[in-house]
């Protein structure tokens, strides 16, 4: 029993904290909001206006996408 109530009070005090209590900062936020295009780079394509097959640059996956367009028994049907 002596030993129960040595480690009931070891994890009490174990819980306690001593911390103090956690601020948030604040969020650096701009005080205005700018539009993507105004800040955009010019000669650079944004995600959406690339095509889906540009998107990926490695040769064998281009091929293996274009594999399996060539048969895709859905596309052969329409």
């Amino acid at each position: 029993m002596k030993k129960l109530s040595i480690l009931s009070l070891s994890l009490m005090l174990a819980a306690c904290s001593l911390n103090p209590k956690y601020e948030r900062p604040d969020a650096p936020v701009p005080s205005t909001y700018n539009a993507a295009g105004s800040e955009a780079q010019e000669g650079l394509l944004s995600g959406a206006d690339l095509g889906w097959r540009e998107v990926f640059q490695e040769p064998r996956l281009r091929a293996l996408i274009d594999l399996g367009l060539e048969n895709n028994r859905d596309m052969l049907i329409a």
